[in-house]
C-alpha cells in the first residue's frame, strides 16, 4: 500500500471515529498541509490534522512524524497554530491530541499522550 492510500484509510478512519462525537464533518476543497478535516462538535468548529503510523521507538512505543517531509524548500515543521487538535492512526488504536499539548516539532511519542487513546469505536457505540 502506498503512502497516499494510507493516508486516505486513516482519514477515513477518522471521519468513522469522530463522527459519532461531531454533528458535522467537513473535508477542505483544496489541500493543506495545516489540517484534513474540519468538525463541528457542539458548536465548536475545529481543525483535524490527520496522521498515520505504524512505527515503533526501541521502547515499544508508536512514534509519528508531524512534520512535511520533501525538498529542502518544501519542509516544514508541525506547529501548535497549524490545527486544533492532531487524530493518529495507529495498529492499536486512534489518538485525538489537542495540538496545544504538542511542544514537538518533527516527531511524537504517543506514550506521552495516552490519555487521548480514543475508546474502541465498539466500546462508546455500545454506550449510546
Amino acid at each position: 500500500m502506498n503512502y497516499l492510500e494510507m493516508n486516505f484509510l486513516s482519514t477515513c478512519k477518522a471521519i468513522t471515529v469522530l463522527s459519532a462525537r461531531c454533528q458535522n464533518i467537513c473535508i477542505p476543497i483544496n489541500h493543506s498541509f495545516s489540517y484534513d478535516l474540519i468538525v463541528d462538535a457542539d458548536g465548536v468548529v475545529s481543525r483535524i490534522k490527520v496522521a498515520q503510523t505504524a512505527c515503533k521507538a526501541p521502547s515499544g512505543s508508536y512514534v509519528v512524524n508531524v512534520a512535511k517531509a520533501g525538498k529542502e524548500d518544501q519542509k516544514r515543521h508541525f506547529s501548535a497554530s497549524m490545527c486544533d487538535f492532531l487524530f493518529v492512526d495507529t495498529p492499536e488504536g486512534c489518538y485525538l491530541i489537542p495540538s496545544s499539548m504538542i511542544t514537538q516539532r518533527r516527531s511524537i511519542t504517543l506514550s506521552m499522550f495516552e490519555e487521548y487513546l480514543i475508546p474502541e469505536v465498539s466500546d462508546w457505540r455500545s454506550r449510546q
